[in-house]
């Protein structure tokens, strides 16, 4: 009973390292300079995943982003998605002021480049 007990705890946290590689491996394809997942300190056993990436092209500007979660796959995973999302926004935005749109206020959808 205790060596399937162990077993099960082994099988998961080998699936938890596979689960954050391949999410490491998203955020480095997605342009990722860095990436951490550590327990946070005083807290119930909550995670704290951040990485960076280059929002300029010399990478000298790089934006942050940090997600919390349960357990390190749980606040990688809303890492990603946060990644994902700014660069759909980033994209949308860009697809915008390529044609010339503007917002409600009649302003360029984009202000800064």
């Amino acid at each position: 009973m205790v060596a399937q007990l162990a077993d099960r705890t082994r099988l998961a946290r080998d699936q938890q390292a596979r689960d954050q590689q391949a999410i490491e491996t998203q955020l480095k394809a997605l342009g990722a300079v860095s990436f951490e997942c550590q327990p946070l300190p005083g807290s119930d056993g909550l995670y704290s995943s951040s990485c960076r990436l280059p929002v300029d092209a010399a990478g000298q500007l790089q934006r942050v982003f940090q997600a919390t979660g349960h357990d390190p796959t749980t606040a990688s995973s809303a890492l990603l998605d946060q990644v994902l999302a700014w660069r759909q926004r980033i994209v949308q935005q860009s697809s915008a002021a390529s044609s010339g749109e503007e917002n409600a206020a009649g302003l360029p959808a984009i202000r800064f480049r």
